[in-house]
C-alpha cells in the first residue's frame, strides 16, 4: 500500500516493441507508481512477428535471440519460458560466391579471418587473386587508417585484406547485420576487435595466430511458438500497466518539473518518459528540443522485406546441410540472403513441405520496393531457383515489408550516441535499436538500463 498523502509517480513508455515492452515490464518490477505504455500501431511487438504457414512458425521479423547477457536469461526464466526454448539444428551457413554456395569458415564474423587463411582458401569464396591479396596482409606496414578515430568496417577491411574480401565477405557477414554495405558501418561499434588489432599490431593475421583456446559459438535460441511468444508473455506480465495500442504520441515536452505527453488521448503529465521508438520518430516527438532532435535525425535507417515460401517436398532441396546462405551485393541479385527455416528450426517443421525465407533490401538496392507482393515473391523465387535449383513453384508465400527497419551505425556512431545521451534531459530516457545494438538481446539490455535509470531517479523524487 502507498502511504496516505504521498503522490504516485507516473511514467510513460512510448513504443510497444521489444524495447518498450521490456522497459515497462522491468520498470514495473522496481517501481511502485503508475506506468502507461503507448503504441502507435494496433499490436505490440514491433518488428517481432511470428506468423504461421500450416503448423510451421514463419517469422516475419527476427527468428532468434542471442543469449549474450544475463538479463535475457533472467527474463526468460522470470516469464516461465525456459521449457519453451528451441535452438538451431545447425550453425553451418554458406555464401553465394562465384557461382556456388560455399561454406562460411569459422572465425570470419569479426571482420577478419581469425581462423587463419587456410579455411578461407579451402572455401573458395575468394578468387585466387583475392586470396593472394589476403595473404599479402602479413607483408603490409602498420596501418595508419584508424589513428584518427573511427572508420568504416569497409575501409578497415579493404586496407588490410583488399576490396574483394570487403565485397564478398565483410559486406554480407558484417553489413548483413544491418542490411547495408560495410562501407556504411562503424568499425568502433561493430568490429571493435578488428579495429583494436589494426591499431595495436603491424599484421592482423600474424597477431591472430597468437590467440589460443577454442572459439566459442554464439548461443542462438527461439521458442516453440516463435519469438512472438516473448511478446505474448511480456504483455501478460504487464497486466498492471495501462497499455494503449493504436495511440500515436505527437509530442513530448518538458514542463513543470516533469513531462507533457500529447496524443489522441489529449495532454497528460508524467514524472518520467522512456522513449522506445526509432530515432526518426523520437526526433519528431522531441522537436521542441532542437539540438537533441537534430542529432537523432542523423541516424540513418534501411528498409527491408522478406518472403517466406512453402514448397512441397521435392520442389525444394538445397542438397546441403545447414541453415541457409548470404548473398554479397556484388553478385547483382535482389536477394541478400536465405534461411532454410524447416532445416534450421524444429518449430518450422511442416510435414511434406520445406519452409524457406528470402530477404531483400539495402540502401543501394531498393528495386524490390517498386514491386508488389506477388512480383517480389516471384522475383525472389526465381533467384532462389537459380541458386539451389528448386524443382517447382512455391505452394504459398508470405511477404513482410519493414519501412526504415534497421538503423545504420555509421562511423562515429558511438560519439553520436554519447552526444545524444548528454543532451537528453533528466527524466527522459531513450532506448531501442538505434543506440546500443540492433539484436533483441541488445535491445532488452538497453531497455533494462533505461528502466533502472528511471526507477533510480523516481525513488529520489
Amino acid at each position: 500500500m502507498f502511504q496516505e498523502g504521498v503522490r504516485t509517480h507516473k511514467v510513460a513508455v512510448i513504443g510497444g516493441g521489444i524495447s518498450g515492452l521490456a522497459a515497462a515490464y522491468l520498470l514495473g518490477r522496481k517501481f511502485r507508481g503508475s506506468i502507461a505504455l503507448y503504441e502507435a500501431s494496433g499490436r505490440l511487438g514491433g518488428k517481432i512477428l511470428s506468423n504461421r504457414i500450416g503448423p510451421a512458425v514463419a517469422e516475419g521479423g527476427p527468428d532468434s535471440i542471442v543469449a549474450r547477457n544475463s538479463i535475457v536469461s533472467e527474463l526468460v526464466r522470470d516469464l516461465g519460458l525456459e521449457d519453451e526454448v528451441v535452438r538451431p539444428r545447425s550453425s553451418k551457413s554458406y555464401l553465394w560466391s562465384r557461382g556456388r554456395l560455399r561454406p562460411i569458415p569459422q572465425g570470419l564474423f569479426g571482420g577478419y579471418p581469425a581462423g587463419g587463411i587456410l579455411p578461407l582458401l579451402r572455401s573458395g569464396i575468394l578468387s585466387p587473386a583475392g586470396m593472394v591479396r589476403v595473404a599479402a596482409e602479413v607483408l603490409l606496414p602498420r596501418s595508419r587508417i584508424a589513428e584518427g578515430g573511427d572508420v568504416s568496417v569497409g575501409q578497415l577491411v579493404r586496407s588490410r585484406f583488399g576490396d574483394e574480401y570487403r565485397k564478398r565477405i565483410a559486406d554480407p557477414l558484417m553489413g548483413g547485420l544491418m542490411s547495408c554495405s560495410s562501407d556504411y558501418l562503424s568499425a568502433a561499434a561493430l568490429a571493435p576487435s578488428l579495429l583494436e588489432k589494426v591499431r595495436s599490431s603491424r599484421s592482423v593475421l600474424l597477431s591472430s595466430r597468437k590467440v589460443t583456446g577454442p572459439r566459442q559459438s554464439v548461443p542462438f535460441f527461439s521458442f516453440r511458438n516463435g519469438t512472438g511468444e516473448l511478446v505474448k508473455r511480456l504483455a501478460e506480465a504487464c497486466s498492471g500497466i495501462d497499455i494503449h495500442t493504436g495511440e500515436t504520441v505527437s509530442s513530448v515536452e518538458p514542463g513543470s518539473g516533469g513531462w507533457v505527453v500529447r496524443s489522441g488521448r489529449g495532454e497528460e503529465y508524467f514524472d518520467a518518459v522512456i522513449a522506445a521508438v526509432p530515432a526518426f520518430a523520437a526526433s519528431r516527438m522531441l522537436s521542441s528540443m532542437e539540438e537533441l532532435s537534430s542529432r537523432l535525425s542523423t541516424i540513418h535507417y534501411t528498409s527491408v522485406a522478406n518472403v517466406v515460401f512453402s514448397y512441397r517436398d521435392g520442389d525444394f532441396s538445397p542438397g546441403l546441410e545447414g541453415s541457409g546462405f548470404l548473398v554479397p551485393e556484388c553478385e547483382g541479385l535482389m536477394m541478400t540472403g536465405c534461411s532454410w527455416l524447416s532445416s534450421k528450426w524444429s518449430n518450422a517443421e511442416y510435414p511434406g513441405h520445406s519452409i524457406v525465407r528470402c530477404f531483400a533490401g539495402t540502401p543501394d538496392s531498393t528495386g524490390w520496393s517498386l514491386l508488389d507482393d506477388e512480383a517480389l515473391a516471384s522475383w525472389l523465387h526465381g533467384e532462389l531457383n537459380a541458386i539451389v535449383g528448386t524443382g517447382g513453384k512455391p505452394e504459398s508465400s508470405l511477404v513482410t515489408r519493414w519501412d526504415r527497419a534497421l538503423p545504420q551505425y555509421r562511423p562515429g556512431h558511438r560519439e553520436l550516441v554519447a552526444g545524444i545521451r548528454k543532451l537528453t534531459p533528466p527524466g527522459l530516457y531513450l532506448t531501442g535499436a538505434a543506440y546500443g545494438g540492433v539484436g533483441l538481446s541488445s535491445c532488452i539490455a538497453d531497455a533494462s538500463m533505461a528502466a533502472d535509470s528511471a526507477a533510480s531517479r523516481l525513488s529520489s523524487l
